[in-house]
């Protein structure tokens, strides 16, 4: 049987990563899952691991599954599930272009349409 391996910088970087696309501090994300004010810094400076009642209080605060905690490759999972859920409603043809447009969209071209969703939505 192979051993399990947990990469435990993995667990902090990722904690921090997730926190600080949802913009809250450390304190105040321990205090939202209901630990002491320094909670989360002990974890990301090293000090503690997260227990596992308190993991999954953390993956629940961060509105992701475990199995969503461990996808590196996933930097901001609720916006990726709201793409994803946005995608889902299209069909044949209409997704292929989708598709094709993002794959062809440079990252000066995004900007602009960014910008020119955003003034549209203040409107």
């Amino acid at each position: 049987m192979d051993d399990i391996y947990i990469d435990e910088q993995f667990i902090r970087e990722r904690i921090t990563q997730l926190r600080l696309a949802k913009g809250v501090s450390e304190r105040e994300m321990s205090l939202s899952i209901g630990m002491c004010e320094s909670y989360i810094r002990n974890i990301t400076s090293t000090r503690a691991l997260p227990s596992m009642p308190s993991f999954l209080n953390i993956c629940e605060y961060f509105k992701i599954t475990p199995a969503e905690f461990f996808e590196s490759d996933l930097k901001i999972p609720n916006i990726s599930k709201e793409a994803m859920r946005e995608l889902e409603r299209l069909f044949g043809d209409d997704l292929a272009y989708v598709i094709n447009f993002l794959k062809m969209m440079k990252k000066s071209h995004a900007d602009t349409v960014i910008e020119l969703l955003h003034m549209q939505s203040l409107k």
